[in-house]
């Protein structure tokens, strides 16, 4: 296969981990087959309003934070107030639908290359 950037196909579909504000968090990167296979399926009954930009704004937001919660944030560590929260689909979602800040990162962060690289890129970097 015919290929100049070593993506590694693990870390885009499972992730990589990073930190948020303490928190780690694992990334997948953007537009992986899941997400993409996700945004699709909700999409498809609004596709009219799509087409038109008559999409309000709360529906725009479910469909992409529930695509990113399938596809792109994909487990964490997380902790509030001393209490594991544990990660699911749903949880994620909430989280964000509720935080604009954090749903920004993931999706910078799944859009950075860098972040998905091979091992042996990352290393030659470093020379």
């Amino acid at each position: 296969m015919l290929q100049i950037t070593p993506i590694d196909d693990s870390k885009s579909t499972e992730g990589t981990w990073t930190k948020y504000r303490g928190v780690d968090l694992r990334i997948a990167r953007n537009n992986n087959d899941k997400f993409t296979k996700k945004f699709i399926a909700l999409s498809k009954p609004h596709s009219r309003d799509m087409e038109k930009q008559r999409l309000d704004k709360a529906t725009m937001e479910d469909i992409l934070c529930d695509s990113l919660a399938h596809g792109i944030l994909v487990d964490w560590k997380l902790k509030i107030a001393g209490k594991d929260i544990e990660y699911s689909a749903k949880n994620a979602s909430e989280l964000l639908r509720n935080d604009v800040d954090c749903r920004d990162f993931v999706q910078t962060f799944a859009g950075d290359l860098d972040n998905f690289l091979t091992e042996e890129d990352e290393l030659s970097k470093g020379k």
